[in-house]
C-alpha cells in the first residue's frame, strides 16, 4: 500500500490498562484472498481435506503422516499398558486416602462395588486414549480464509475441536491437545466425558498459514516438524498427566459415594452438599502439590460446565444460589462448587487440620451412625468454619465472574463498530449532567469531584479546539473521481479495475486529503464519559463491546477508543456531496476516561479528582499542549495532505496494487514489485489525464529524488516487507527511508519496462500468472521477465542504488 494512505481511516487514542497510545496506521493483508474451495482425498483410510490450490504439499507429507502413525501406535500401546499396570494395584492407596480424608476407620460395604465401577471406567478411558492417540484418522488443512472461523482474537489462538494453537508473548507457538473424551476445563470426576460412545484416531486440524509464495517443500517440512511435536506432546501428556487425571477421577467418585453413605442421611436434596464436600476434600488431597501448581489448578477445581446456549440466563440464576438450601438438579454442580470454594476460603484462615470431620470433633460434634441430617451437617459446618456464610458470598461472586469471562460467549454484535452502541447504558449508580455545553456521565460517588473538575475541562477543551481549528482547518476538497476512460486504460495493462473499488479508493484518499479539517473536529467532542474500570468490565462482559469501550476477557483489560472513522460501509455508495457533508458534520465522539481504582466512594474529593485525572489521557494533554501540537502529531509523519494530481496518483496506485495482490502475487518479497509497478502505472496515467510530464512531477512531489538518494545505503528492495496480517509494522523504515524504498522501487520498474513496448506490462503479468497465485514470489517475477526479454533484471535492483 502506498505510504500516502498507508494509514487506517481512523485516527484515535487507545487506552489499555492505564497505558495510552496514539494510533494512525493501516495494514494490508492477503487474508481472505486465498481460495475457500477444498478437496478431499482418502489415503489409506485417512481422510485428508485441503484447499484446492495446496494439494502439492501432500506428496511430501504423506510419508510423514505414515511415520507418525507408526510411532504413535507403538507408543500408545505402551502407554496404555503402563496405565493398566499402575491401576491394577491402587486399591490400598485409594482406600487409605478416602479413610484419611473422611477421618473414618473403615469403609462401607458398598465401597467394593464403587471401586469396581471406577476401575471399569478407568479401563474405558485408557482404551479411548490408546485409540485416539495411536494415529491420525483425519487431517484437515486450513488457510487464512477457511480457518478464519476458528480464530479467537482475544486469545491470539486457533481453536479446533481436538487441538489448540496459540501464540506466546515470546513468539513461540503453543500447542494444546484436547481428546474428545476429555473436558478442556475441570479435574476429578468432571475431567472425562463418560458418555462418550466411540473414539477414533486423532483428528489433525492445522493451518497452512504460510504467506503466498512459500514453496511446498518448506510447508511440508514445517508440518512434519509440527506433527513430530504433537507425537512428543501426546507421549508427555500420557506420562505426566494421564495418571494424575485418572487418580483424581477415581478419588472424587469414591469420596462422593462414601460421603453419601457415612456422612449424610440418604436424601437426594443433599447431593450438591455431597459434591461440594467431596470437591473440597479432593483439594485437600491435592494440596500436597506445589503452591504454583495449585494456583494453576484452582480454576479447574471450581469450574462447572454451562448448558449450551443458555449460559447468561443460567449464571443469572447461579448468582442467587444459596448452597445451604435444596437446589434444582441443573444447578447442583454450581452450588457444590460455591460451597467448596466457601469452605476453602474459610479453612485458609484456620490453623492446623483442614479436614471437616476432625474440626467437628474438636468442637464436640460427632458424626451420627446414620449420618448427619441436612440441618445438623450445616450447623456443624458453621461451627467448624465460623466465617463460612460471608465467604460463600465471596465464593459465589468469584465463580460467576470467572465463568462469565472465560466461558460465556459474547452476544452477537454487528461486525461494524459503527453499528454498536457508542457507550454502555448507564447503570443506576451513574449520573448524567450538562456543564456549560458539555455532557458528562460519571459514577454518582464522584459527583462532587466531577462538579469541581468540569469547569476546568470545559473551558480548556473549548479553547484548545478553537486553537486547533484556527491552525489546521481548511476548506474541504472533493474526491478526485476515476472516470470510465481511466478504468479502461488500466484494464489495457491487464489489471482488474472495477468501479466500486475505484470509487472507494477515491473517497478514502479524499479522507486523507481532508485530514486537517477532520482531525481538528475530532478534538471538539463535547461528551465526556467517566467510568470505573470494574464497572465497565462487568457491563461489557454481559452486553458486549461498544464503539468506545472494549473488554478483553482473556487478558482482563479494558480499552477506550477515542476516534473518528469513516468505514468502507459508510463510504460505500456515497456521492461526492454526501461524502463532503459527512466530513463537514462529524459527530463529536465520546471522550473516555477510565479509572482503575474502584474504591473511591470513601476517598476525599481531592483523591477522587486525582483519580479522574489519572484515568484521563487526552483532555489534560490537549488543554496543556494545543499550541505545541504539530501536523505530524495530528496526521502522522508519514501522511501527506494531497492535491488533485497527487490524489489521482494515489488512487491509480491502489487500484493497480489491489489487482496485483489479489490475482498476481502476494508473497512477502513482493513489495518492491507491487509498489514500484503501481507507481510506474500511476506516472503513466497522470501523463494521460493531466498532460505529458505531469506524472513525473507528481511522483517527484511525493518522493523527492534528493531525499531518497540520501537514504540509498539503507535501502534493500528484496527485503522490503509488506505489512501483512500478523506481521509487525515497518516502523523502522517509516519516513524518509520508507520514501526511499518507494522511490527506488519505482525507478527499477521504470527502467525495466519503459522501452519494452506498450503491451509489455500485460505480457509480463500474464507470464507471472502462469504460476499459481499461492506459489508466486519474487523469483517467479524474475523468471517471467527473463523468459520475455532474455535479460536478468535482478542486478538492476542494486545498480539503481549507486
Amino acid at each position: 500500500m502506498i505510504r500516502l494512505i498507508g494509514v487506517s481511516f481512523a485516527l484515535g487514542i487507545l487506552y489499555s490498562a492505564g497505558i495510552a497510545e496514539a494510533q494512525l496506521s493501516f495494514t494490508a493483508t492477503y487474508s481472505g484472498l486465498e481460495t475457500g474451495e477444498e478437496e478431499v482425498q482418502d489415503v489409506g483410510g485417512i481422510q485428508i481435506t485441503y484447499p484446492e490450490d495446496q494439494g502439492d504439499i501432500l506428496p511430501g507429507l504423506l510419508p510423514e503422516i505414515a511415520r507418525y502413525n507408526e510411532r504413535r501406535a507403538a507408543e500408545a500401546a505402551d502407554e496404555a499398558t503402563i496405565f493398566r499396570t499402575v491401576f491394577e494395584d491402587v486399591r490400598a492407596n485409594v482406600e487409605s486416602s478416602v479413610k484419611t480424608l473422611l477421618d473414618v476407620e473403615s469403609l462401607s460395604p458398598e465401597f467394593d462395588e464403587s471401586f469396581r465401577q471406577v476401575q471399569e471406567d478407568t479401563g474405558k478411558i485408557v482404551s479411548w486414549w490408546e485409540a485416539w492417540s495411536g494415529g491420525v484418522s483425519e487431517v484437515h488443512f486450513y488457510n487464512h480464509t477457511t480457518g478464519k472461523r476458528y480464530w479467537k482474537d482475544t486469545k491470539n489462538a486457533l481453536e479446533f475441536p481436538e487441538i489448540r494453537y496459540s501464540l506466546r508473548e515470546n513468539g513461540q507457538l503453543n500447542i494444546a491437545l484436547l481428546p474428545p473424551f476429555v473436558n478442556q476445563f475441570g479435574t476429578g470426576k468432571d475431567k472425562f466425558r463418560m458418555s462418550t460412545e466411540q473414539v477414533d484416531g486423532f483428528r489433525w486440524d492445522v493451518g497452512i498459514l504460510h504467506s503466498p509464495g512459500t514453496a511446498p517443500e518448506v510447508i511440508t517440512a514445517a508440518k512434519a516438524e509440527m506433527l513430530d511435536s504433537i507425537a512428543t506432546l501426546q507421549h508427555q501428556v500420557s506420562l505426566q498427566l494421564g495418571a494424575k487425571w485418572l487418580m483424581r477421577y477415581q478419588l472424587e467418585q469414591l469420596l462422593e459415594g462414601e460421603i453419601a453413605r457415612q456422612i449424610f442421611t440418604d436424601d437426594p436434596a443433599n447431593r450438591h452438599l455431597i459434591g461440594g464436600l467431596a470437591r473440597f476434600l479432593l483439594f485437600v488431597h491435592l494440596n500436597k502439590i506445589s503452591p504454583d501448581e495449585m494456583q494453576m489448578l484452582l480454576p479447574n477445581l471450581v469450574h462447572f460446565p454451562l448448558p449450551r446456549n443458555e449460559e447468561a440466563a443460567f449464571l443469572q440464576e447461579v448468582e442467587q444460589i444459596d448452597p445451604f438450601r435444596p437446589v434444582a438438579d441443573e444447578y447442583r454442580v454450581a452450588a457444590g462448587r460455591i460451597l467448596m470454594l466457601g469452605i476453602l476460603k474459610s479453612s485458609q484462615q484456620l490453623n492446623g487440620d483442614l479436614l471437616p470431620v476432625p474440626l467437628f470433633r474438636s468442637r464436640g460434634i460427632e458424626v451420627p451412625d446414620a449420618g448427619f441430617s441436612r440441618e445438623a451437617f450445616l450447623q456443624a459446618l458453621r461451627s467448624a468454619y465460623p466465617d463460612l456464610d460471608k465467604h460463600i458470598i465471596d465464593a459465589r461472586r468469584e465463580i460467576v465472574a470467572m465463568m462469565r469471562v472465560n466461558f460465556v460467549p459474547k452476544p452477537d454484535l454487528p461486525t461494524e463498530a459503527a453499528d454498536r452502541k457508542v457507550t454502555p447504558e448507564l447503570p443506576d449508580s451513574y449520573f448524567s449532567k450538562q456543564f456549560d455545553g458539555y455532557h458528562f456521565t460519571a459514577p454518582k460517588s464522584l459527583a462532587k469531584a466531577v462538579d469541581l473538575i468540569a469547569p476546568e475541562w470545559t473551558t480548556g477543551l473549548r479553547e484548545a479546539s478553537s486553537l486547533l481549528r484556527e491552525r489546521f482547518d481548511r476548506e474541504l476538497t472533493a474526491p478526485v473521481l476515476i472516470s470510465d476512460a481511466d478504468l479502461d486504460a488500466l484494464r489495457n495493462y491487464g489489471f482488474t479495475a472495477e468501479r466500486p473499488e475505484a470509487d472507494r479508493w477515491a473517497l478514502q484518499t479524499a479522507w486523507v486529503s481532508n485530514l486537517g479539517s477532520v482531525v481538528t473536529r475530532l478534538f471538539e467532542g463535547n461528551k465526556i464519559s467517566i467510568w470505573l474500570k470494574e464497572d465497565l468490565k462487568k457491563i461489557l462482559a454481559e452486553t458486549g463491546n461498544t464503539q468506545v469501550f472494549e473488554y478483553h476477557g482473556g487478558s482482563g483489560k479494558v480499552t477506550g477508543n477515542f476516534s473518528f472513522e469513516i468505514s468502507e460501509k459508510a463510504i460505500a455508495g456515497a456521492t461526492v456531496d454526501d461524502f463532503l457533508d459527512r466530513l463537514a458534520h462529524v459527530a463529536p465522539p465520546v471522550i473516555p476516561v477510565v479509572i482503575d481504582d474502584d474504591s473511591l466512594a470513601e476517598a476525599t474529593t481531592e483523591e477522587q479528582i486525582e483519580a479522574i485525572r489519572n484515568g484521563d489521557y487526552l483532555i489534560g494533554k490537549l488543554i496543556d499542549g494545543a499550541d505545541e501540537i504539530t501536523g505530524d502529531d495530528l496526521f502522522g509523519s508519514s501522511t501527506k495532505l494531497l492535491n488533485e494530481r497527487e490524489a489521482f496518483f494515489v488512487v491509480v496506485h491502489e487500484i493497480v496494487e489491489g489487482s496485483l495482490l489479489r490475482e498476481t502475487i502476494a508473497s512477502d518479497d513482493r513489495r518492491w514489485f507491487c509498489d514500484g509497478l503501481s507507481n510506474y502505472i500511476a506516472i503513466k496515467e497522470c501523463d494521460r489525464r493531466f498532460g505529458k510530464g505531469a506524472g513525473s512531477e507528481t511522483f517527484q512531489s511525493l518522493y523527492p529524488a534528493e531525499v531518497a538518494k540520501r537514504q540509498a545505503k539503507g535501502v534493500n528492495l528484496l527485503r522490503w516487507r509488506p505489512v501483512n496480517e500478523g506481521t509487525a509494522s515497518n516502523s523502522k523504515t517509516r519516513g524518509t527511508r520508507e520514501d526511499a524504498h518507494y522511490y527506488f522501487a519505482t525507478v527499477v520498474l521504470k527502467r525495466a519496462v519503459e522501452k519494452r513496448g506498450e503491451g509489455f506490462v500485460k505480457e509480463w503479468i500474464e507470464e507471472i500468472e502462469r504460476t499459481p497465485w499461492i506459489r508466486t514470489n519474487a523469483g517467479t517475477v524474475f523468471v517471467a521477465y527473463q523468459k520475455l526479454t532474455g535479460e536478468d533484471m535482478r542486478p538492476l535492483l542494486k545498480t539503481v542504488l549507486k
